[in-house]
């Protein structure tokens, strides 16, 4: 699935558990993702817009995995969205 614009709640869900693509980056939407992260994580496409600028950011356990958001680098809490590829 590459990114597209207008996304909504139902999209993004429908996407849990399958790989997103962003350029050459390859990500991963956890399938246990709740819908009220989706709808902040919409809240900040709002904000922000369609062509939301992602930022790779370290995790709680020091990878290289987590997602930061728009150019003042959000996180959306329990948004559950990681980098698989390429590894860092």
């Amino acid at each position: 699935m590459i990114r597209s614009a207008a996304p909504r709640a139902s999209n993004i869900l429908e996407l849990a558990g399958s790989n997103v693509r962003d350029g050459s980056n390859i990500l991963v939407l956890n399938a246990d993702t709740p819908r009220d992260p989706v709808d902040r994580y919409l809240d900040v496409v709002n904000r922000y817009g369609n062509d939301l600028q992602w930022n790779r950011a370290e995790s709680q356990r020091g990878e290289m995995t987590s997602v930061e958001y728009g150019p003042d680098k959000l996180r959306c809490k329990s948004f559950n969205l990681y980098y698989v590829w390429p590894k860092v």
